[in-house]
């Protein structure tokens, strides 16, 4: 990994490999959870304008800030994992959301 850190001249950032383990064990397809999730959390946002709100502009603010991109397509039967959102509310600060990744095993 020492030898495949690059700095980015542009944005004045380190870039360097996610730390895969060479040879590591294939996870499990978690397709089914991750869409039940994500139907699950569609609807907490269809009932509450001001949360679906906020959840769109933090998300439209993580790829603008390329800090998130869209993933790209798979090949069938190659190996992914999905990563469920979910949103975080303080309540000392209801205008506001945190969305958090979490991996579901």
């Amino acid at each position: 990994m020492d030898t495949e850190m690059k700095r980015d001249d542009n944005s004045h950032s380190w870039i360097a490999p996610l730390p895969f383990k060479p040879n590591c064990k294939q996870l499990p397809n978690n397709r089914t959870q991750a869409l039940h999730r994500a139907r699950s959390f569609d609807a907490s946002l269809r009932k509450d304008p001001v949360k679906r709100q906020h959840d769109s502009e933090f998300m439209t603010a993580l790829i603008e800030n390329g800090h998130a991109e869209r993933a790209s397509v798979l090949e069938p039967n190659s190996e992914c994992w999905y990563l469920p959102l979910f949103g975080i509310y303080n309540p000392q600060k209801k205008d506001r959301i945190r969305n958090r990744i979490r991996l579901i095993s």
